[in-house]
């Protein structure tokens, strides 16, 4: 099945088959943890998105 990405994932594939040896992708640095700040995003899920009659409750 084709739709209108295939294209572009064939492209992708090939780029990545020609140049896997130069990515180098073994030695990647560890991403940095990310801290989260539940009381901010705990806040943030709580405030309404907005004001007036038409504000989500």
């Amino acid at each position: 099945m084709r739709d209108e990405w295939s294209g572009l994932a064939d492209l992708l594939a090939g780029l990545i088959e020609k140049y896997i040896d130069q990515l180098d992708l073994d030695n990647l640095p560890a991403p940095a943890p990310k801290s989260y700040n539940t009381e901010k995003e705990v806040e943030t899920a709580q405030t309404p998105c907005c004001k007036g009659p038409e504000a989500m409750v």
